[in-house]
């Protein structure tokens, strides 16, 4: 504005208007609504711009935003694992310099859990996977890591961090499903005929035992199907059938001798009849015996 006057006192105002042409330098950068180097996954991220009137527009896949931008009009969601976000604003036709920020995303559904078990009575361990730069802390329920789990269900309270800053906290409710119970394995020595079923022992288990319906029972030659159960400590945590059958293979009853030429003399089984004080009783005609002959691997049949 120019202002002068003439020597009447009357005032003249000239006014020149100076356009100067807007360039990129002229705009300011888009900035965010956050300086933290990590997002969290399903939070929101802004954009703002000091030029006011101005346009911002954006891109997520890394390409440049004043060729393919999305038009900002509100926050953006934040996805992925790492975030890259473009920009650039608009004025009167005049694009700004692109601005660029790479976030890191943390995500607490990487951190995994592994919540499915079975109830097996000994120690147990709840394991906790997860990347690089997480931690898990557990605020209650930690007793369900360690110990005897029984079958039921649990909550654990837990906080997630991120590079030790929190991300998240959550109950988690998981299952302990109940064991079923497994065949019983045979051990000690191999049973004869004549044996009691309590001569043979049955596996051992941690949290309960097995044991013979009717140990009583007398073997015989051959193939036996008997009977077990499995008494367990804690009976809510199994399903199933908790008996069943097995098969016990007897072998013949010999007289003790091996039949080889080492054998010391002739030893005598009785099969029908009885031995007191290891003599066999053979004053009843009829009885039949088996004898090993000295020296030789052949059984002859003897009534006596």
């Amino acid at each position: 504005t120019i202002r002068f006057y003439l020597e009447n006192g009357v005032e003249f105002v000239l006014y020149i208007n100076v356009t100067a042409e807007l360039t990129s330098g002229d705009l300011s950068l888009p900035e965010t609504d956050t300086d933290r180097a990590y997002l969290i996954v399903g939070s929101y991220i802004g954009l703002s711009t000091a030029d006011d009137g101005a346009e911002i527009y954006y891109t997520l896949n890394g390409s440049d935003p004043r060729e393919n931008g999305i038009l900002y009009t509100g926050a953006i969601l934040v996805s992925g694992t790492v975030f890259t976000i473009k920009s650039a604003t608009l004025y009167d036709d005049v694009w700004g310099a692109v601005a660029e920020r790479v976030f890191a995303v943390a995500n607490a559904s990487l951190v995994t859990l592994n919540l499915a078990a079975t109830y097996n009575g000994s120690v147990q361990t709840i394991v906790a996977t997860y990347p690089e730069d997480y931690t898990v802390k557990v605020l209650s329920g930690a007793s369900a890591f360690t110990g005897a789990i029984h079958a039921g269900s649990y909550v654990l309270t837990l906080e997630i961090y991120y590079t030790g800053e929190l991300i998240d906290s959550k109950e988690i409710t998981f299952v302990i499903a109940k064991a079923s119970v497994t065949v019983p394995i045979i051990n000690g020595t191999a049973a004869k005929a004549g044996d009691l079923l309590s001569k043979i022992a049955l596996s051992s288990a941690e949290d309960g035992i097995y044991e013979w319906v009717t140990p009583t029972t007398v073997l015989v030659k051959g193939e036996n199907i008997v009977s077990w159960r499995f008494v367990p400590n804690y009976p809510n945590d199994y399903e199933g059938a908790l008996s069943g059958t097995i098969t016990v293979n007897a072998a013949a009853v010999d007289g003790g001798g091996d039949g080889g030429d080492d054998d010391n003399g002739a030893k005598i089984a009785i099969i029908v009849g009885s031995v007191v004080g290891g003599t066999a009783l053979l004053a009843a005609a009829g009885y039949l015996a088996f004898v090993w002959l000295k020296k030789k691997k052949i059984f002859e049949k003897y009534s006596v």
